[in-house]
């Protein structure tokens, strides 16, 4: 399910290069997200798409976070807490 959307995003992208996609991800679920742009099935699904990645944790609270980077060097952290992703 997720590579298909990750499918869709990859194709708008052609379309309007300059477009930014933005949702929100439990943070349970987060790695798994992550991992659809950096395991080989997922590379291939997706044909090598490896966007610059934003996650920000708790969003206009006390201990926000920004974290950038490609999915790689995002994966396996502990999020906690509500979590915005923005894919450039």
């Amino acid at each position: 399910q997720k590579l298909h959307y990750i499918n869709i995003m990859k194709s708008v992208k052609k379309l309007l290069p300059d477009c930014v996609f933005v949702f929100y991800e439990s943070p349970k679920r987060i790695n798994e997200t992550l991992q659809c742009f950096t395991s080989p099935a997922g590379r291939q699904e997706t044909l090598k798409w490896d966007p610059d990645i934003v996650i920000c944790r708790e969003m206009t609270k006390k201990f926000e976070e920004i974290v950038r980077g490609k999915a790689i060097e995002l994966m396996n952290r502990h999020y906690k807490g509500e979590i915005t992703v923005v894919i450039k």
